[in-house]
């Protein structure tokens, strides 16, 4: 008799979700759980892991998807493809979703393992945390120098990674770059990871070793090693405090961070890295709002040509887009805003990549990720240095 019993959890590390019930049903487990708000308003992110399934499927029933962030239509929620890890395996999507509809109102969503399993893992998207971050140092072989540059809140060490060859080299155009202002938007550390590895194994004729390259892998790093989602989290959203007085530790040492990074340079260049929407797909950057001053519009113009010119797969109106959406703070209080106001007119994109990134009928995976990160990096060199924007 098989008395195997399923254990459902948060995993260990950027673990998120309840777990609200466990059946077996027709030889296979049923796990229904619900995403997390944690410390904000909006939820999203789940990363849950399953033990003792003795050797049977597992299915997913991902009960409060109507209230996450992007994911209240039927037809978002068919664009969702999670991520599992059964036994000892490598991650992989699922091959898709089944949307159902609720008895008075709304919908929820289910996935299943693809075969029988022992354990599995379940996510919103492919993890990326600390441990990642070090797997990529160490395989560009000691490229990237790493310095500590404040505290968080919760006293974890805010690190900054350069090239570590360049110390000495100042005065060169400079790109700062840095994700997880969200912590649940993993899609912008595999697309940081893209870059780290692009400038560290330069391809000839790319010449990104001529820009000065500063990298904040994980602004809300509490928010990334405990698992919260991190949208409009409390007591305000880390894009949004971005004031002269600063509502964050981590943003204050960021801040007194870039200071330093713009000194005696004359070009430079601020990337902030976001995932969108849970039910969005593709990519895009955020333009800035249409309020503020028509100098930094027209920049966000011309660096949009060159970032487009990276992907001519795709049309140029989709790469860009007009910010239209609601928000509960003070939208003047941005990454992008600051450097613009404080840093004598420094240029601040912000680039969203879906959590699916579905392009030409593929779901993204890893390596495409890291291709836009790639392509994201000649399109910044070549705007710092006034290059064509010419894609490869």
């Amino acid at each position: 008799m098989n008395k195997a019993r399923l254990r459902a959890r948060p995993a260990r590390a950027s673990g998120n979700g309840v777990v609200v019930g466990v059946r077996s049903q027709r030889g296979a487990w049923v796990v229904e759980f619900m995403s997390e708000p944690r410390n904000g308003p909006e939820c999203l992110w789940f990363n849950l892991e399953c033990t003792g399934a003795g050797d049977r499927k597992v299915r997913f029933v991902w009960l409060n998807v109507h209230l996450c962030l992007g994911t209240g239509s039927a037809e978002a929620m068919a664009n969702l493809r999670p991520v599992l890890r059964l036994d000892n395996g490598d991650w992989q999507r699922v091959r898709g979703v089944e949307v159902h509809q609720r008895r008075l109102g709304g919908h929820y969503v289910t996935f299943s393992t693809p075969t029988r399993c022992r354990r599995v893992a379940a996510a919103f998207c492919y993890p990326y945390g600390p441990a990642e971050m070090g797997a990529t140092l160490k395989e560009t072989k000691g490229f990237w120098g790493l310095e500590r540059i404040g505290l968080t809140q919760k006293g974890r060490e805010i690190v900054r990674l350069h090239a570590e060859a360049d110390r000495a080299r100042r005065g060169r155009p400079g790109a700062y770059i840095m994700a997880r202002q969200h912590s649940g938007e993993t899609p912008g550390s595999w697309v940081l990871d893209g870059i780290l590895r692009a400038v560290a194994g330069e391809e000839p004729g790319e010449r990104l070793r001529r820009i000065d390259w500063w990298i904040v892998p994980f602004v809300d790093l509490d928010g990334v090693v405990e698992g919260n989602y991190g949208k409009d989290s409390l007591p305000i959203d880390f894009n949004r405090a971005w004031a002269r007085m600063p509502m964050r530790p981590e943003v204050a040492a960021i801040q007194k961070d870039i200071r330093y990074f713009a000194q005696d340079r004359t070009r430079r260049l601020v990337v902030d890295l976001h995932a969108p929407g849970g039910g969005e797909t593709n990519l895009y950057q955020m333009h800035c709002r249409k309020d503020r001053p028509k100098a930094e519009r027209t920049a966000s113009q011309s660096f949009n040509s060159y970032f487009s010119a990276q992907f001519p797969e795709q049309s140029p109106d989709r790469l860009g887009v007009e910010p239209k959406y609601a928000s509960r703070w003070d939208l003047g209080h941005s990454l992008s805003s600051w450097t613009w106001d404080e840093l004598d007119n420094t240029l601040g994109v912000t680039i969203e990549t879906a959590y699916q990134l579905m392009n030409d009928g593929r779901w993204g995976e890893r390596g495409d990720y890291r291709n836009v990160g790639h392509r994201i990096a000649r399109a910044a060199a070549a705007w710092l240095t006034r290059r064509p924007a010419k894609s490869r």
